[in-house]
């Protein structure tokens, strides 16, 4: 999409409330905006805040991350705009779509009606030859002309005289390409991006059991959950301290009433993926 421009200004206060009306006021679709504003439980919001509003700008943003515990702001940050996003996004499909089939329901309308009119035309002129009121050969001969000018000029996808052409939507369906260097790293952002949507849009989740086998911790040769680098820094475990498989690409779908995971890339709505599986299995 183009770049929407918009002042940018800090939140005031070290602290501000990223309420309801807050993430509203950032284009956040109200439904995922009242799960947000629940979910949020740090009490440090403004690096959640400020990163949110430039990034509700659709400008190029570059965030380094000095802590890991301004991890989880920023991750949060730019996991809302993704999914903001995306159900704009889908909700323009929606209507778009509805607007194309009752412009099609019009436009199927019109044809019937011009070959009534041609039925009815014909109908006419063969009583009136009947009658002994033949028309005469060269009015029969334009009259075909028109008639077949008229069917050429008829197709599926032609434009109502006075509607405005519907945007493109495109070819594919994916709008969203996350990348993460670890399954481990994937697997923490698809699990809070999980927790910020909807209850309702959770609540019929697929293929969740294959995607904490493949993507979750791995296990040892007793069974046991294995984590490692223990006596590494928190730093590193962030990233390193779970599945540390770097060739991978999962799909992500998300609807009103539904979400699925491991969908393939063609029918997903959010791409995480790492380099190299992008390379090799994109």
């Amino acid at each position: 999409g183009g770049q929407r421009k918009s002042e940018i200004k800090p939140p005031k206060g070290d602290s501000p409330v990223v309420d309801t009306q807050f993430l509203v006021n950032l284009h956040v679709p109200l439904a995922l905006a009242e799960s947000v504003a629940q979910k949020l439980k740090y009490r440090n919001t403004k690096a959640f805040a400020t990163s949110l509003q430039v990034m509700s700008s659709y400008q190029d943003v570059e965030l380094c991350v000095d802590s890991l515990p301004n991890q989880a702001p920023l991750q949060d940050a730019y996991l809302v705009h993704c999914l903001s996003h995306v159900l704009i996004a889908k909700k323009r499909s929606h209507l778009q779509t509805l607007k194309l089939k009752k412009r099609r329901r019009k436009q199927k309308d019109a044809r019937e009606e011009k070959k009534s009119q041609k039925r009815r035309k014909r109908l006419n002129q063969q009583v009136e030859r009947e009658m002994g009121m033949e028309p005469e050969e060269k009015d029969q001969k334009k009259e075909k002309e028109k008639d077949s000018k008229e069917a050429e000029a008829t197709g599926e996808d032609e434009e109502l005289v006075g509607e405005d052409p519907l945007p493109d939507m495109g070819f594919t369906r994916p709008r969203i390409l996350i990348l993460t260097a670890t399954k481990h790293t994937a697997f923490s952002a698809v699990n809070r991006l999980l927790q910020l949507l909807p209850t309702s849009m959770t609540a019929a989740l697929a293929n969740k059991r294959r995607y904490v086998d493949v993507f979750g911790p791995v296990a040892d040769d007793d069974g046991q959950m294995f984590i490692s680098g223990a006596d590494k820094p928190a730093d590193w475990r962030s990233i390193f301290g779970g599945n540390t498989d770097d060739c991978f690409v999962l799909g992500c779908a998300v609807s009103a009433k539904s979400s699925s995971l491991l969908c393939s890339p063609a029918s997903s709505d959010i791409i995480v993926a790492s380099p190299l599986g992008l390379r090799l299995k994109g």
